[in-house]
């Protein structure tokens, strides 16, 4: 299976009932894929979608892995799958409940997706993540049980259950509420990023985070860190701590962009061309190499050259910081 290319085909497309026939193809073949993904892993699942966007900017930065399930709704997919002979495992409590009779009581299982515009626009936005192997959509999976003959109760099914077996789980999520199972120690409180993350579009995110890569493991102990070190550091006060750690941290990065920016600024004819990474880009690549070429001679491209690359190298210095991600985040809004 492959996971960056895993439905994208149907979710471009907006065809959620295409996205479900393949999950449910696939079930075991996904659990064995999110099993095996090593690092942080987290499972979203919400009705809210305001709250599904920010939490999951935050959680593609700080996992490795995000699963996310998207519930709520009044337009549904339900969908069944074809092959017969799954099987169903209760609790003896919802057994009780629900006054099943196994030899009696008739049972079906399937996955439903909430099918409303703002769904399905939500699923084409998160496409660039997962196709970048950040995020993977589960769709909820439920055991439809019969309670009269126009009346079907659904019960929430384990999502790394085995395709054969459905395993009812007993824990249903009232409206809006978001809990975060992530699977492995350390984790980070997902709120004190959101701030720093907020409103960028998951295509743009995408960007950050290939060019900060080889900064998120430093983000993500530097928060660590600061948290054992801080001495408010419940969940309460993650205003308090974002304030008086991550703050200062952002502030002195500002600084140091923009006192590398005002040191590479060149006079070429007379006028003042901007910073080498944001206006003479495109002389690294040829696209001014004439112009330069005929002001400061053969030689002025090489100067150019070596100066662009200590600019590039004060700048990846920077990315030392813990905290170079978010602050790179912010100038990117």
């Amino acid at each position: 299976m492959n996971a960056k290319k895993f439905g994208v085909a149907e979710l471009r497309a907006g065809n959620l009932e295409g996205y479900g026939r393949t999950y449910i193809r696939h079930i075991n073949e996904v659990n064995s894929f999110v099993k095996n993904v090593s690092g942080v892993k987290s499972a979203l699942k919400t009705s809210d979608m305001t709250a599904a966007e920010d939490m999951l900017r935050a959680s593609v930065v700080l996992s490795d892995l995000t699963t996310l399930t998207i519930e709520g709704g009044t337009a549904l997919k339900i969908t069944i799958p074809q092959e017969p002979g799954k099987i169903v495992q209760l609790s003896a409590a919802e057994i009780e409940k629900y006054k099943i009779d196994p030899a009696k009581t008739e049972f079906c299982v399937g996955i439903v997706q909430p099918a409303e515009k703002q769904h399905i626009a939500f699923y084409k936005q998160c496409l660039p993540l997962i196709k970048r192997g950040r995020l993977f959509i589960r769709p909820k999976r439920v055991a439809l049980i019969r309670m009269g003959e126009n009346h079907w109760e659904g019960l929430d099914v384990e999502p790394d259950a085995d395709d054969n077996t459905w395993i009812v789980s007993g824990e249903s999520q009232s409206l809006g509420e978001l809990p975060i199972k992530v699977e492995t120690d350390g984790s980070v409180p997902f709120d004190l990023a959101i701030p720093y993350l907020r409103g960028i579009p998951f295509s743009d995110l995408v960007l950050i985070l290939d060019d900060a890569a080889d900064t998120i493991l430093n983000l993500r102990r530097g928060i660590q860190k600061a948290l054992t070190q801080h001495p408010k550091s419940e969940p309460n006060t993650i205003v308090e701590f974002r304030r008086d750690v991550i703050d200062p941290e952002l502030e002195t990065l500002e600084r140091s962009f923009k006192k590398v920016a005002a040191s590479h600024k060149y006079s070429i004819g007379g006028a003042i061309v901007g910073s080498v990474g944001l206006a003479l880009s495109a002389i690294m690549t040829g696209g001014a190499t004439g112009l330069i070429t005929g002001l400061l001679g053969a030689g002025g491209v090489g100067l150019i050259g070596k100066e662009y690359s200590a600019y590039r190298t004060k700048l990846e210095e920077m990315k030392e910081n813990p905290f170079y991600l978010f602050w790179r985040a912010k100038r990117f809004r």
